[in-house]
């Protein structure tokens, strides 16, 4: 699913779909709990994700700039909405197309 139609999801609506890691961050809760701080790209835009289970055996597993399958909940939070994702696989090359993951400009005089 492109970021674009999630975000004319409801809350709590679940999503897979394949996107850019352009940052990652581990953080930690006002409890001290860790988790992951995503920012998620695909051609049709970006949004902010989090991984609250398993963040710190997450965080070796994928780097910033890395192509990986997202599973996981549309979520809001301050009126914005999010992707809590609950599961995640890094993908190699063959595996996602290129155009679905950067935008691509057909007619460059445009």
């Amino acid at each position: 699913m492109f970021i674009k139609d999630i975000r004319q999801k409801k809350a709590n609506t679940p999503v897979t779909g394949i996107y850019l890691v352009r940052k990652k961050e581990l953080k930690k809760t006002k409890e001290d709990k860790p988790y992951l701080m995503l920012t998620l790209s695909d051609k049709s835009g970006s949004i902010e994700a989090r991984m609250w289970d398993d963040a710190i055996s997450a965080n070796t597993l994928f780097q910033t700039g890395d192509v990986v399958q997202v599973g996981g909940i549309v979520s809001e939070f301050r009126e914005e909405t999010q992707l809590k994702v609950d599961s995640f696989a890094k993908l190699e090359q063959g595996q996602f197309s290129y155009e679905d993951i950067i935008r691509v400009v057909e007619n460059p005089e445009q």
